[in-house]
């Protein structure tokens, strides 16, 4: 070879698969390009042999596609393509993350350096394996020192680049308790979504929060015969077979949020705790992710008296009288002395029947009572049930209920 050209060259393959190792995995292989090291046994796939279909991709064009979460194993090789032995004295892999943190792989033990003569046409590799936390541009940055048959020092380093990808969309939502919606400001259930974002199918197998002080969470997705103990909780599938990008799977949990003070930020949120998840996916490679931020909306500031439209028929004909429910719930501690009306000057095409305000008299502290009113739909078509109020008959002030749709036939 010339002699100016360096006579080591790294090489990056990784992975695709769990392959049989005879080697524990952070051990150092030697090997001679051709054949099979003498005194051992015939290599397996993924500790030398390079004809082995499916078992590499190298960088850059096959490497493939790597997610956050995931485990990414590859073989890292070391070849003396000179005609001469060279001495190492250093031999290192490292990770650069995207924000150019570095993290450290390997590193040859510096105690044992005069020991590591590579011979011409062979090779000495690794398999390293890390799970990756971080999306973006990473580098698996390759470096060695070491000596010629002149006994000068030169290094050799090589840059092998990917980029990493997020496997699933993350949205949070908050729903109210279906059966008693008004309690639903500090007790509420979660929803936790994910999008897969993976060209292929996975499976999720669970998800968990870790409630933050002064918020209790209670798990919803296990079945009721599973054991809290239970190391193979049921298998949520994110996709059927042949599908996957833009599925969608929901984990929900039940939350209690006994002091809102201590998880509210200034930025209005609620921080519940951490969420995680771990899956499969479809050949094999497991994952997970953990630290997610399980921040919601804080509730809005309650009005001390409430009003809203609670019902109203599902078939609603114009020109014919409807009744619509109404419940008012007094939030303060005090009992309130209460007025409902309809106004008729801020109605639209739906407008009462009859009486258009009645007294609801003492309205107890902590309590709700609903009144029913005759509606009437003016013409067919989509319109806004409004005007709705309550007035506190001692302070005058006025609570407005939200305006929903009708729809008259």
């Amino acid at each position: 070879m010339d002699e100016g050209k360096n006579p080591l060259v790294f090489r990056v393959m990784r992975l695709s698969g769990q392959v049989p190792s005879r080697r524990p995995p952070t051990s150092l292989i030697w090997g001679r390009a051709g054949g099979v090291e003498a005194g051992l046994e015939e290599k397996w796939e993924g500790e030398g042999v390079r004809c082995g279909v499916g078992t590499f991709s190298t960088l850059p064009s096959t490497f493939g596609n790597v997610y956050v979460g995931e485990q990414l194993r590859t073989c890292v090789n070391l070849y003396n393509r000179g005609e001469l032995d060279v001495v190492l004295s250093r031999l290192k892999v490292d990770l650069e993350l995207p924000d150019a943190q570095v993290i450290n792989l390997f590193e040859l033990p510096q105690e044992n350096v005069n020991n590591y003569v590579l011979a011409s046409e062979n090779w000495l590799e690794n398999v390293i394996s890390v799970r990756l936390a971080h999306a973006g541009l990473h580098g698996i940055v390759c470096y060695a020192v070491f000596s010629d048959y002149r006994g000068e020092s030169k290094p050799v380093k090589q840059v092998f680049r990917f980029t990493s990808f997020f496997p699933v969309k993350v949205a949070l939502g908050r729903l109210p308790l279906p059966e008693e919606p008004h309690l639903s400001r500090n007790k509420f259930l979660l929803d936790f979504r994910l999008t897969s974002l993976m060209p292929y199918s996975m499976h999720f197998h669970s998800a968990e929060l870790s409630a933050a002080p002064g918020v209790e969470a209670v798990d919803l997705n296990r079945n009721e015969n599973d054991s809290a103990g239970d190391e193979t909780p049921d298998v949520f599938s994110v996709t059927d077979a042949g599908t996957c990008s833009e599925d969608v799977v929901s984990f929900m949990f039940l939350i209690d949020v006994k002091d809102p003070s201590v998880v509210r930020t200034d930025k209005g949120k609620l921080n519940l705790g951490k969420l995680g998840v771990s899956w499969t996916a479809q050949g094999g490679g497991k994952g997970q992710l953990s630290n997610i931020a399980a921040a919601v909306d804080a509730p809005k500031a309650r009005d001390e008296v409430e009003v809203r439209i609670s019902a109203v028929p599902t078939k609603i004909e114009a020109h014919v009288p409807f009744v619509a429910m109404f419940e008012v719930r007094n939030n303060t501690q005090n009992s309130i002395q209460l007025y409902l009306q309809v106004r008729r000057d801020k109605v639209g095409d739906v407008v009462p029947v009859g009486a258009s305000g009645r007294a609801l008299g003492p309205v107890a502290g902590q309590s709700a009572t609903t009144m029913y009113f005759s509606l009437l739909a003016l013409s067919p078509g989509t319109h806004r049930l409004s005007g709705v109020r309550v007035v506190d008959i001692d302070s005058g002030n006025t609570y407005s209920a939200d305006a929903p749709q009708v729809v008259a036939v």
